[in-house]
C-alpha cells in the first residue's frame, strides 16, 4: 500500500471504527498526517505577522489547529481499525489519555503484527504480510 492508497482509503473510511487497517494503511497515514499538521505549522509561523496580527484573541497557530481537528476523526478511525487488527478492542484508545504509559502501550499495539486470521472485526486487510 501506497501513501496515497493509504490516504485515499483513510479519507473513504473517515468516521468509519468497524474494520481492520493493516500497519501500512496506519503509518501512512500519520506520516501524512503529522507532515500536514507541520506543513499547517510552518504556514502559520510565515504568515503570523501579515495574517494573523490584527484579529485579536486569535489562537496561536490557527491553521495547524484547523487542519489537526478536521483530520482528527480520520486519526481516530484508522486508530480505532488498527486496534481492531491486532485484535483488541477500539475502547483500548481511551488508554491514552495517560500520559507516557498510555501512549507506549498504543504504540506497542500499533506495531504488533496483524492476526493473520478472521478474528470478531472481519477478515485482515487485503495485501497484509504476517512477521
Amino acid at each position: 500500500m501506497t501513501i496515497v492508497q493509504s490516504v485515499r482509503s483513510v479519507v473513504w473510511k473517515y468516521f468509519v471504527l468497524r474494520g481492520r487497517a493493516g500497519r501500512p494503511e496506519f503509518w501512512w497515514w500519520a506520516l501524512a498526517y503529522m507532515t500536514a499538521i507541520i506543513v499547517a505549522g510552518r504556514i502559520d509561523l510565515q504568515f503570523d505577522d501579515v495574517l494573523f496580527s490584527r484579529i485579536e484573541g486569535m489562537p496561536p497557530f490557527p491553521i495547524a489547529t484547523f487542519v489537526f481537528l478536521a483530520l482528527l476523526p480520520a486519526h481516530i478511525a484508522v486508530s480505532a481499525r488498527r486496534l481492531h487488527d491486532v485484535g483488541c478492542s477500539a475502547w483500548l484508545l481511551a488508554i491514552g489519555v495517560i500520559p507516557v504509559v498510555g501512549a507506549l502501550v498504543l504504540l506497542w499495539h500499533f506495531i504488533k503484527p496483524s492476526v493473520e486470521a478472521v478474528n470478531r472485526h472481519g477478515r485482515p486487510p487485503p495485501g497484509i504480510t504476517y512477521y
